[in-house]
């Protein structure tokens, strides 16, 4: 059984939220506090109403493992031609890597 709890005096910042994903010109939001003021939850409310309402949303964490990928919590959204190469994809030459390395970095 899923159970969400309401999100109670957060209207303020739910209706910033809202008017920032709503806004073609933003690239996206960032939330920064401190641990345990309701970051996550926030944000879960403010992605869930903005799906309700027809936009694309995507839930993206960023975590150790992925800090040593180039782009690594974003990753997955990136098109493949626009991904940066792994170390298994990368072909080599006897005058070094065939994809411009300066591209990637």
């Amino acid at each position: 059984m899923d159970v969400t709890w309401p999100l109670v005096g957060r209207q303020a910042e739910l209706e910033v939220l809202s008017a920032a994903l709503a806004d073609t010109r933003a690239g996206g939001v960032v939330l920064a506090g401190e641990a345990g003021i309701g970051k996550t939850r926030l944000a879960r409310e403010a992605l869930a109403r903005a799906e309700a309402a027809g936009l694309e949303v995507e839930w993206l964490a960023a975590t150790r493992a992925a800090a040593s990928i180039p782009f690594g919590a974003v990753s997955h959204l990136l098109p493949l031609a626009e991904r940066p190469p792994t170390a298994s994809s990368r072909s080599w030459t006897s005058s070094g890597p065939s994809t411009p390395v300066s591209r990637w970095c």
